[in-house]
């Protein structure tokens, strides 16, 4: 369901009411599987995933419920350092949930559960860089260069690094 709304906004021109309110009652029932599957079907953050990220965080409670599977992603994936089930690879995964939270850390407003999660985003922050510098794959490398100009993101993942 997750990629049939991501599909539909890729396609649109202007998402409807509707689709919010479907993506908020779909992520307050199903917290985890929204996020992952998300990540999945777009990894690099296009304009249709960020649209839902927004919606997702326009709404404290959805927040709060996907911010935990958000932080596993990053902060668990040098532990599974081969690749998910379907053949993702988790540092790929790790990377677009760390753009998740750049997108909704722009925001011009703050969610609540961001500002009470703030310590543990922050290490979530730092492991992921940290851990992203030590082994940077020639993917993971490949896959920053692309978002970089998308997402006003440092040159290079090193740079993030000393930027924190």
């Amino acid at each position: 369901m997750v990629r049939n709304m991501h599909q539909g906004l890729v396609s649109s021109a202007s998402p409807d009411d509707k689709l919010f309110i479907n993506i908020l009652r779909l992520t307050e029932a199903q917290p985890a599987d929204v996020a992952v599957t998300l990540l999945h079907c777009a990894p690099s953050c296009d304009r249709a995933a960020a649209i839902m990220w927004r919606t997702i965080a326009s709404s404290e409670m959805a927040v709060e419920k996907v911010l935990p599977p958000l932080l596993c992603v990053m902060e668990d994936w040098p532990l599974h350092r081969t690749s998910t089930s379907d053949r993702d690879d988790m540092e790929i995964l790790a990377l677009a949930a760390t753009l998740v939270m750049w997108e909704i850390l722009r925001l011009p407003w703050c969610p609540e559960p961001f500002t009470k999660s703030f310590p543990r985003i922050f290490l979530a922050l730092l492991f992921q860089v940290f851990f992203s510098t030590e082994q940077v794959s020639e993917e993971a490398d490949n896959f920053w260069r692309e978002r970089r100009k998308d997402h006003r993101l440092p040159a290079s993942i090193n740079s993030l690094q000393c930027r924190l």
